[in-house]
């Protein structure tokens, strides 16, 4: 399988990562039930998840100085009205609109400001569409619920699973990353992939603090009403109903993109800047061919995700007014994409 394909998918079509987790710690009550906590257990010393030295995105944004300013629109953005951007406006028929802005949910400084056109619609919505409110959810809420989904309960571990040649490449990655691979050991393929992608993003300079959704939520905060598509434990629910060949191809992929570099995200970010649609569908389109568990990850990352997440959107377009919608670029784009999905059912769609 292709690895362009997956640690695509984990930067821009699902906000899930350890953005929000503290250290949870794995522990067996009297009775010898599996449970998983915030304090140590009798004896433990170490974690089995443990993001508290990262940067979180949920740390000082409340303060009114991380809140980020709408600057006015500037020559420069005069300028960039011209070029295309990974952003849409759909209007109903009824006289709603959805404004679509492709979201990479880590970010870096020089990808701000975003362009005059994009700001301008924020500031004529009535309300901001997310697939989650980071900014609202209980860390460690969050954080117990990657356990529960992506923690070995008992009689298993990643290493088992993935047999040597892989758990070698993972440790070796790991070490890379300043991480320990016995950390990973007791993670599901799914969550140590995220793990991984996570620690990988930042090491190449970006930040969950500086992505597409979080800075639309900081800007929302006390001006405009927040609402949620999906929500953390949905989206890690989904990604532990993955099969088991499905998780371990991700994983997989990962350790690819990890020993690529740093190159990839740059390219990333390249299409993303540009609004190149076509560059981004041969992007998502690079390994779903011939290959079973790639199909399946798309389908569930993917597909059928847009689908639910279209009917939201109809049923809020229902309600008239106007929404700033921000998710994952790779939900956006392809046939079955949002956009094609609202062009099919009548809506009138143009991108900026």
């Amino acid at each position: 399988m292709n690895s362009v394909r997956l640690a695509w998918c984990l930067l821009i079509a699902l906000i899930v990562s350890p953005v929000a987790a503290s250290e949870i710690y794995r522990c067996q009550t009297s009775d010898g039930q599996t449970v998983f906590q915030d304090l140590p257990c009798e004896g433990e010393a170490k974690p089995v998840i443990s993001w508290s030295g990262s940067k979180s995105a949920t740390k000082g944004i409340s303060s009114a100085s991380d809140v980020p300013v709408v600057p006015p629109p500037t020559k420069a953005d005069s300028i960039r009205a011209t070029a295309n951007h990974l952003f849409w406006r759909a209007e109903s028929g009824s006289g709603a609109t959805l404004y679509l802005l492709g979201s990479i949910h880590f970010g870096r400084e020089d990808m701000y400001p975003l362009p005059g056109v994009i700001r301008t619609a924020f500031q004529k919505s009535d309300a901001l569409v997310v697939e989650l409110d980071a900014l609202s959810m209980d860390p460690m809420a969050a954080a117990q619920s990657f356990a529960a989904n992506g923690m070995y309960g008992g009689g298993g571990s990643l290493r088992e699973e993935l047999g040597e040649e892989i758990w070698k490449r993972l440790a070796r990655a790991a070490g890379q990353l300043g991480v320990s691979a016995s950390l990973l050991n007791m993670q599901k393929p799914w969550l140590a992939a995220m793990t991984l992608s996570g620690l990988s993003v930042r090491q190449a300079g970006f930040d969950e603090a500086l992505g597409i959704d979080m800075h639309f939520l900081k800007l929302a905060q006390g001006k405009l009403p927040v609402i949620e598509l999906e929500g953390m434990a949905y989206q890690a629910q989904l990604m532990a109903s993955l099969p088991a060949d499905a998780q371990r191809a991700m994983l997989t992929d990962t350790l690819r993109i990890l020993e690529q570099g740093a190159n990839y995200y740059q390219r990333m970010v390249d299409i993303w800047r540009s609004g190149d649609v076509v560059g981004l569908e041969k992007l998502i389109g690079e390994s779903l061919s011939g290959n079973a568990a790639a199909e399946q990850l798309n389908r569930v990352i993917l597909d059928d995700r847009n689908v639910a997440m279209v009917d939201r959107l109809k049923e809020l377009a229902a309600q008239g007014g106007t929404y700033f919608v921000v998710v994952g670029a790779a939900h956006l784009v392809g046939p079955r994409g949002i956009v094609a999905s609202l062009k099919g059912q009548g809506y009138s769609v143009r991108q900026y």
